[in-house]
Formats: structure tokens, C-alpha cells, sequence
């Protein structure tokens, strides 16, 4: 078997690849580090979409409409705006409000600096979980040097910069990971509840949980969701959640479908038979030409890729039956069958990553796998900016137009550079997949002191 160049260095100079790895690891630590305090909250709405999130668990917590406009609400539980944040409704379930309520406690600017601290905390344990997964168990120190690291990668700082939850929610699986992996079935059911009611993305595992007869844990999980949707429904009653379910939340979808900054597999049909308009007030008017303008009368055409996708990924799952592979599989599937994906989502694929990097190792990093895991890797930790600005340039012959006045106008097939980070998800999601032999490692405790 053909080796990539990286267990050669591994093997033949450990300390060389050692010292190496330390360095790396230490610069983009102290590049972490200075992103966290140079983002850190302060008087201002500087993380906008923490906005949307706010606002949810105050509407729980004072019984209002949960399909009210964002600006409105935030009027309310804000003050003034300086601007125009969000002309529309928050697309988060009702159910997050209720998970976090606590925020609601808190005047703005104080929740803002909380949850920046809490989504941190969060990066951290879900590097410790995966390493545990992995059979390492870190001390704090590098633990900490690892998550300033992962800091810096593209949906690091995005959740984090944003306000967003994907750094609590791919914490919760990562927890649910582990304790599927000690046999903790319920949970795993507590933390996969929690996570659908932060926002139902991660239904996809409920396939790992049905084939591997894990029917407890979701069982808990169900029981879990449906308790919370009834407390929101007695506090701002179930006509408020059947109005946002049937009425609110397709027309956000409708909206948010055409975003540039959306990469989803459901976008790619949707633009390739209708095109895409988007307005928003922060950037230019987005326009893309539809590929098959006369095949509108392909309404299933959204759905072939993403379905295609899924049924590919249950002939996986039912073929191995490798509990970790299926997990890492499906928790990648996240990226690429829901609807909507925005930059920030793939934050989930450091699950299928850690798979990947188990699975090299095990297997010496043989060369084709390797170079498809560091590209995969890549494409979702660079700025994803810089796929759209690639289609910019190829379609205008001109960088990012920051003048929100202006029209940036595509046609289909100049835009697939976006879909660059998908096919890195897709890839690393299907490489954890395959079945390895993995010598399992033991995790000791410290010894204590006497």
C-alpha cells in the first residue's frame, strides 16, 4: 500500500513530525487566542444573529408571538435599534427559547457576553469528548492550546462571531457519541432531545439508532422533544406553534433557500430549474440565472441530490455494521440533507473528521484517502467567503463587491464553487464510513494524589 508522505515523516522522524505538529499547533493557538479577545461582546450589537437567538427565549419567557418580526421583538426586549437587523421572524424552533430560557434573565449585552463564554466552553468540550472517543484523554493545557486552535477554523469563528449555537449543539452529540459508546442509551436520548429542540438538524441519526437497535435511546429522545413542545404550548399556546410550523417557517424557508451564503444540496435543483433571488440589507441583491429554465415542470428536482444522498447512505449503514462509522456517517449527512446550510453548520463535520483521523492512523495514511481528508478538511476550514468571491471573479472579473447598492448576477454553473465546502463534507462524511479495524485504545485515569 502507497503511503502519503505523512506517516513516512511519522514514522521515520517521530520527533521531527512531533515538534512539527506542536508548532503548528501552537500558532494557530495563539491566532485563537487572539480572535477570542479581539471578538469578545461589548455594548453593541455585535453579534447579529445572537439577535435572533435572544429573542426566542424572551418570547417564551413573556408569552408573546413567537412569529413576530426580530426587529419588533428586539424592540421590546432590547431598546432602539441602530438599524435594520432582521425584517422577518426567527427561523429557531420555539423550543430553543425554552432550552435557553436562562438568557432571558439577562439584560442583552450581558446574555450576548454569557453565550459568547458558554459557546467557547462548549468548543472545549466537544474537543475533549472527541479526543475521548478517539481513546486520548488530554490534559488541560493542551486541551485548551487544541480549542484555540479549532478556533480559528471557518465555522468556529463563524458560530462564535455570529452568536450562533452550532458550538453547543455539535457539543451534545459529541456527549451522545460518547455515552452511546459506554452504553448510557438514555443519555444519549437526553442530549439528542436537547439538541433537536436547539434546532432539528441532527434527525438524521435517528436511521443509526433504528438499525443499531438503540430504541431506547430514541425513545428518551422523542419523549424529550414532545415534552418540550408541550411546555411551549402551554405557556404561548399551540395555535402560536401550529401558525409558526405551517405558516412562519415555510415562507422564512422560501427566503432563506436563495441566500448566496446557503449550501445545501436541496439549493442546487431548487437554482438549477428556477434561479435565485436574495435581498438582504448587510449586502448586494444576489441574482443567479437558472441552468434549465424550461424544466420547471420537474418539481421533484430539489430533492434527487439530497434523497440520492440519503438512500446511498442507508446501503452504508444496513451493509457495516460499524456502530462509529454509521454515527460519523450520518452526523456528516447533517450538512448535506437538510434544507439549509449555513457556513457555520459545518462545525458538525469535526465528527466524521475524527473518525477519519482515527481511520488514517489505524491504516498508516495510505496516500489517496490522506490527500482526500487534508482537501476535504481544507475546503470547510477556509473562510468561506472565499468560494463565493471565486465565483464572483470568474462571473464579473472583480472581487467582492461591498457596495450593498450593486446586483451581483450569476449564472448557475459559475456559482458551484460554493458547493466546494458540500463536497469536502461529502467526502470526509463517507471516508468515516468505511469499515477499519480500529484497535481500541483505553482511556486511564489519572492516578490521584495522595
Amino acid at each position: 500500500m502507497r503511503q502519503h508522505p505523512i506517516g513516512r515523516i511519522i514514522e521515520e522522524t517521530p520527533n521531527h513530525a512531533r515538534w512539527l505538529g506542536i508548532g503548528t499547533l501552537v500558532i494557530f493557538g495563539v491566532m485563537g487566542a487572539i480572535f477570542i479577545i479581539k471578538y469578545f461582546p461589548d455594548n453593541t450589537i455585535c453579534k447579529t444573529d445572537f439577535l435572533a437567538v435572544y429573542v426566542m427565549p424572551n418570547a417564551i419567557w413573556h408569552g408573546d408571538d413567537i412569529s413576530t418580526k426580530i426587529d419588533d421583538l428586539a424592540k421590546k426586549y432590547v431598546g432602539e435599534l441602530n438599524r435594520k437587523y432582521f425584517d422577518f421572524p426567527s427561523h429557531h424552533p420555539p423550543t430553543l427559547g425554552l432550552v435557553l430560557l436562562p438568557l432571558a434573565w439577562f439584560e442583552y449585552y450581558t446574555a450576548q457576553r454569557i453565550w459568547y463564554l458558554c459557546e467557547i466552553v462548549f468548543l472545549l468540550l466537544t474537543i475533549r469528548n472527541l479526543f475521548l472517543v478517539a481513546g486520548v484523554r488530554l490534559q488541560w493545557p493542551w486541551l485548551i492550546l487544541y480549542t484555540l486552535a479549532f478556533a480559528m477554523i471557518n465555522p468556529s469563528m463563524g458560530d462564535l462571531n455570529l452568536g450562533q449555537t452550532t458550538c453547543f449543539m455539535v457539543y451534545l452529540l459529541s456527549a451522545m457519541w460518547l455515552a452511546l459508546k459506554h452504553n448510557k442509551d438514555g443519555l444519549a436520548g437526553i442530549l439528542w432531545g436537547i439538541s433537536l429542540m436547539l434546532k432539528q438538524l441532527a434527525w438524521p441519526l435517528a436511521f443509526v439508532l433504528i438499525v443499531h437497535k438503540k430504541y431506547r435511546t430514541l425513545l428518551t429522545a422523542c419523549v424529550c422533544l414532545l415534552a418540550g413542545y408541550l411546555i411551549c404550548g402551554i405557556i404561548i399556546g399551540f395555535p402560536a406553534i401550529a401558525r409558526y410550523y405551517f405558516k412562519t417557517l415555510p415562507t422564512l424557508y422560501e427566503y432563506h433557500v436563495n441566500s448566496p451564503w446557503n449550501s445545501a444540496l436541496w439549493a442546487i435543483g431548487k437554482r438549477m430549474t428556477d434561479g435565485a433571488y436574495f435581498e438582504s440589507s448587510n449586502m448586494p441583491v444576489f441574482s443567479l440565472t437558472p441552468a434549465f429554465p424550461n424544466m420547471k415542470f420537474l418539481p421533484v428536482l430539489p430533492y434527487i441530490i439530497p434523497v440520492t444522498v440519503l438512500i446511498f447512505s442507508l446501503i452504508q449503514l444496513i451493509r457495516h455494521n460499524d456502530f462509529d462509522g454509521s454515527f460519523a456517517l450520518f452526523s456528516g449527512l447533517i450538512l448535506l440533507i437538510n434544507p439549509i446550510t449555513w457556513d457555520y453548520f459545518y462545525l458538525f463535520a469535526l465528527i466524521p473528521l475524527t473518525r477519519v483521523v482515527m481511520t488514517l492512523y489505524a491504516k498508516k495514511f495510505p496516500y489517496w484517502e490522506t490527500y482526500l481528508a487534508l482537501f476535504s478538511f481544507v475546503t470547510i476550514a477556509v473562510n468561506y467567503a472565499i468560494w463565493i468571491e471565486l465565483s464572483i471573479l470568474i462571473e464579473n472579473g472583480t472581487w467582492f463587491l461591498k457596495d450593498t447598492s450593486k446586483i451581483l448576477h450569476f449564472h448557475f454553473f459559475n456559482y458551484l464553487f460554493v458547493y466546494v465546502p458540500t463536497l469536502g463534507a461529502f467526502i470526509l462524511s463517507f471516508l468515516a464510513a468505511r469499515p477499519v479495524e480500529i484497535p481500541q485504545r483505553s482511556v486511564e485515569k489519572p492516578p490521584r494524589e495522595e
